[in-house]
């Protein structure tokens, strides 16, 4: 039997990607032994939010854009218009500065004469 210490927490995104170790030493070695383990937390976003104006005129080229604050792993996002589910333009996934991911997508869309 060895020596055991246990450290015990609740995992939150700010701990995805933390590298943990552990070092052992006594008197009968020089260096002490280490282990090291790096975590990998999975979470969803917090948040969703849209840009893109709220007013047009007929006829007008509405951009709006679709974007998530950090989840991992990353989310998949479609757009409904009046209940009906429509493509996206284009969709972006990205690892942000903390470990995870933000995805983004826009749509355009024209306002129809007779809308």
């Amino acid at each position: 039997n060895g020596s055991k210490n246990t450290y015990e927490f609740t995992a939150t995104e700010e701990d995805n990607n933390a590298l943990y170790s552990c070092q052992a030493k006594n008197d009968l070695i020089v260096k002490p032994l280490e282990a090291e383990i790096t975590t990998i937390v999975q979470y969803g976003p917090k948040h969703v939010r849209i840009t893109g104006p709220s007013e047009a005129l007929k006829g007008d080229e509405l951009n709006f854009e679709c974007s998530t604050s950090n989840s991992n792993p990353p989310v998949d996002i479609w757009w409904v218009v009046d209940g009906r589910a429509v493509q996206g333009n284009h969709t972006r996934k990205f690892a942000s500065e903390r470990g995870g991911w933000k995805t983004t997508t826009n749509i355009t869309v024209r306002v129809d004469p007779t809308d």
